[in-house]
């Protein structure tokens, strides 16, 4: 019996999704998850790298339009599927979304772990709902906050994006 028969842990299969635009095409054990997965993609080796694609902390990605946490979604899972890393939002000229940019005027980008993941669930917030409330977006980012956040830039971060898309 092999060891890489379809019933062991160590069996590896090939996942193809597309990440930030680009088709990607690797092998996955069953138990690799995304943020595993998305890190072998993107080069992300170091962590300033994994930072750089928001794959650190919360490690929220948006995946088919919607936003999930990396580290609990099996690759597996995500075979076929249109992966948006945080490094993939800005233009490839390196002009920053109007997201991105409120977060950095608002001086919200404190922690260099989580604040992608607060980016990428605000984005995905406001795709869902262009005109949140105060209270909307901090329950919607709660899951994405550390102890370093502030949650108060973050929400002031994403009314300003939202009113900046409206006019």
């Amino acid at each position: 019996m092999s060891v890489f028969s379809p019933s062991s842990p160590l069996s590896l299969s090939l996942v193809r999704m597309t990440v930030n635009g680009r088709p990607v095409e690797r092998e996955a054990a069953a138990s690799t998850t995304l943020a595993e997965y998305l890190a072998g993609a993107l080069k992300a080796e170091t962590p300033e790298r994994r930072r750089a694609e928001g794959l650190e902390g919360p490690a929220v990605v948006m995946m088919n339009g919607e936003s999930v946490k990396a580290g609990l979604v099996l690759a597996v899972s995500a075979a076929s599927a249109q992966i948006r890393s945080y490094g993939g939002l800005a233009r490839h000229d390196g002009v920053l979304t109007p997201l991105q940019r409120a977060f950095h005027e608002a001086g919200a980008m404190l922690c260099p772990d989580c604040a992608p993941s607060l980016v990428m669930s605000a984005l995905d917030l406001l795709n869902r709902n262009p005109i949140p409330s105060e209270a909307e977006i901090r329950d919607w980012l709660e899951d994405s906050l550390c102890p370093v956040s502030d949650a108060d830039r973050a929400v002031a971060a994403v009314l300003a994006a939202a009113a900046a898309t409206r006019s």
